[in-house]
């Protein structure tokens, strides 16, 4: 269903909100039998104005989290790219959260959306083709995502989301991960280590408290955030191709945690291009493409 600017997915489980004009972003998830809230809900204001990094859910391409100092450096070329967000030395999370995606297809429980990226654009200098899935299957919103080169040159490639979850008191988050990417001052990853100890999630950890923004390489898939009170378990899951994970939960009392299955990590096009190994970068040729899934099912906890 159309509603002015959102399309309303809806089944006896659960009921999604999506704007097609602002990045594709997720106003709302929510069960509409509890009105339990699964991600942070946005507000009618914040909707309307199209402030699509307030939303509760955003598709990431071509690229996620942090492109360093606002630099692609890839094949001996430096390409600058324009900022989007005021006040940041980086640019964040790709273009395609920034424009208006064209309804392909739209059923009661399932949307197929698309963008078509061309030459011009600051932000991106190679152009492409995303298309993006959102369907209800039961108690579980299942998002699927395509990036098509669709120009005469091979360019680094990456998918993701950012969904913004909602959190209580008791909240608890849990997940398997290999390796913590450590930040430097300015935020971006420039060593690793084993996700032991402080950085091991693999027991669940209080999200009161707890801040973090950060990278987590081999990850195992799947993460559990847990709300006892309210008496409901969100899981997160992710395609092999996202094989990092994001977490931020900022410690300035903003009432979420954002669990981000990605398919590479912070910087990744950059530090590829230093040489570095397993970033999770696909460079695509021309026709090429790559896919990404992720899904997000409520249940009991």
């Amino acid at each position: 269903m159309e509603t002015g600017k959102l399309v309303k997915l809806r089944n006896s489980d659960l009921e999604a909100w999506i704007s097609p004009d602002h990045g594709a972003a997720i106003a709302r998830l929510f069960e509409p039998k509890t009105g339990f809230q699964i991600l942070r809900e946005t507000s009618h204001q914040e909707i309307a104005n199209g402030e699509t990094m307030k939303f509760g859910c955003f598709p990431m391409v071509p690229y996620s989290n942090r492109m360093g100092y606002r630099q692609l450096r890839f094949e001996d070329t430096i390409y600058q790219l324009d900022s989007n967000r005021e006040g940041a030395p980086h640019s964040f999370h790709g273009n395609a959260w920034m424009v208006k995606w064209e309804v392909e297809h739209l059923g009661p429980d399932t949307l197929t959306l698309s963008y078509a990226h061309c030459i011009g654009d600051g932000h991106w200098p190679f152009p492409y083709l995303a298309r993006q899935s959102l369907t209800l299957d039961g108690s579980t919103f299942r998002l699927s995502i395509s990036i098509e080169n669709t120009g005469p040159h091979p360019f680094p490639a990456g998918a993701g989301w950012h969904p913004f979850f909602r959190i209580e008191p008791d909240s608890r988050i849990s997940f398997e991960a290999d390796k913590i990417f450590l930040n430097d001052q300015d935020m971006l990853p420039h060593a690793s280590m084993p996700a032991i100890g402080g950085w091991s999630f693999g027991s669940g950890r209080a999200v009161s408290g707890l801040g973090v923004d950060n990278c987590f390489s081999g990850w195992s898939g799947t993460a559990l955030l847990e709300h006892p009170a309210a008496g409901r378990a969100v899981s997160i899951t992710g395609c092999d191709t996202l094989s990092s994970l994001v977490v931020f939960r900022p410690s300035d009392g903003r009432q979420f945690i954002a669990v981000e299955p990605v398919s590479h990590v912070n910087n990744g096009a950059n530090l590829m291009a230093q040489g570095c190994a397993n970033t999770g970068i696909r460079v695509l040729k021309p026709s090429e493409s790559m896919s990404a899934v992720m899904e997000i099912t409520v249940g009991r906890s």
